[in-house]
This record gives C-alpha cells, structure tokens and sequence, in this order.
C-alpha cells in the first residue's frame, strides 16, 4: 500500500496492525502438536499443517518461571508458545525438558576446594552437582552476576555458567568466600 495516500490517522491505524501481527505470539495447547524422537532427532508436528524437522525450546523465563512461556523454534522462527508445561502429556514434557536441559546446563558450586589469582582472573577448584571442576575466569567482578532471585552466577573463559544459590543454607561457606573477595 502506498503510504503517500493515507491520511495520517489511516497511516497510524496500518502501522498499529503491522505491529500487532509481528508481536502475534501463537498459544500452543494440547493437542495443537505432537513431539516425537526419529533417528535420534527431537521432530515436532502441527497436525493438517506440517512437520519441523529440528526444533529447539527456549525458557522465556528461564529463572523465575522454568516451566512456563516455553517458546518453541525452527530456527529463530518461533513455531510457538507454551504457556504451562504441566498441561501436556508426560512423553511431551519429557521431550520438552530434554531439549530445555540441554539448552540450559547450569551446574551448581557446592563447595570451593580452592582458589588462586591467575593473570588478573581466577582459578577455583570447586565441587558441582555435576562433580569436580576448575572454573577459570577473568576477574572475578567481571565473571560474577546476581540476580534478584537470590542466585549468583560464575561465568567462565568459555562461556559456561555455573549457579551458586545465596540463600541456600548448604551453599554458605562459598557465599562466606564470594562476599569476601568481592
């Protein structure tokens, strides 16, 4: 449509409609789609329309609400939403929650075995749920974050992301450690 021969509240109303349809989120219910693993490969199928052949799930709200708003994509074409992921059946959550933890692999720091300053970063020793690990970071500032869920996060030279949980009573000696060199 030419945009010349629109009166400006005519313009205004066409730009309002573009926008609502890029911010369309598309509700996914029960029934809407089936998950399926073929050849080692998570599938996805909205029946009467078609089959993805690789999807992924990502947590809008991945700390806060784990299980709710879970998008689901081909690529970075959202396929949809799912609003709670306890609606749906056990064999889709269980797909669901594999693609999320594989997505989202976040061990947790239960203990420092120990530390050393290394070229302005660190060196720390640690035990995870996941079993021994040496994190090494730039400096610790950088490599610390908070959140306002009582979670801190190290991140390490590669990326990886490591969970110590500030109001856990178990985690004290590391946020006693944290607190001190901070």
């Amino acid at each position: 449509m030419d945009e010349s021969m629109l009166s400006s509240q005519e313009l205004a109303e066409e730009r309002r409609k573009a926008a609502d349809e890029a911010a369309h989120v598309r509700y996914l219910n029960p029934g809407d789609f089936i998950v399926f693993e073929q050849d080692g490969v998570f599938r996805l199928t909205l029946p009467d329309d078609r089959t993805y052949l690789k999807f992924s799930a990502y947590r809008t709200f991945p700390l806060s609400m784990p299980e709710k708003y879970i998008s689901l994509r081909s690529d970075m074409d959202e396929i949809g939403m799912i609003r709670d992921l306890s609606d749906f059946d056990k064999g889709t959550q269980q797909i669901i929650r594999e693609l999320l933890n594989r997505r989202y692999f976040v061990p947790r720091v239960l203990k420092i075995n120990g530390a050393k300053e290394r070229y302005g970063g660190m060196v720390l020793d640690v035990e995870t749920d996941r079993g021994r690990k040496l994190i090494i970071t730039k400096s610790l500032h950088e490599s610390l974050s908070e959140n306002a869920a009582g979670r801190c996060f190290i991140t390490d030279v590669e990326g990886n992301r490591y969970e110590i949980n500030m109001d856990d009573e178990s985690s004290a000696e590391v946020v006693t450690w944290i607190q001190q060199r901070i």
